[in-house]
């Protein structure tokens, strides 16, 4: 069993713009990327991954992927049943052990299958890093 002395948070572009009635891929803009710092340094890094996506209305078709991405590398996908939602939501474990500490990390939708024409969407995404309680002296 392991112990958490906390949790950090990183968040990526609040209510980011989504265009879903075009194929495409929408990714956190450059400037707003977090990395994970000094966390990198930890030795076992429990995460979790977060997301919320508002739709504005819901698609009779279409088909998606939400995906955190590493220095360019996807580390996690979470294939979204986007036919008749206006939110959908998730959040799970994901494995940052290969991530280095000054790795850009973003959030991004990828519209495979374009949805209803003027469907929009907004995405509010998190990382959740657990920090291990450390016990020295005993």
């Amino acid at each position: 069993m392991s112990v958490s002395a906390g949790k950090t948070s990183l968040g990526f572009e609040p209510k980011m713009a989504v265009l879903m009635d075009a194929t495409g891929t929408t990714v956190t803009p450059e400037g707003v990327r977090p990395t994970l710092g000094y966390l990198a340094n930890l030795q076992y890094k429990p995460a979790s991954f977060g997301f919320l996506l508002r739709l504005s209305s819901a698609p009779t078709v279409g088909a998606a992927t939400v995906e955190l991405v590493a220095a360019g590398v996807v580390i996690k996908t979470i294939t979204l049943n986007i036919i008749g939602q206006t939110e959908i939501s998730s959040v799970g474990g994901v494995i940052l052990s290969a991530v280095t500490g000054e790795a850009d990390i973003s959030a991004r939708v990828v519209v495979g299958t374009a949805a209803d024409s003027g469907i929009t969407a907004t995405l509010d995404a998190v990382l959740y890093v657990d920090v291990p309680l450390t016990v020295s002296g005993c």
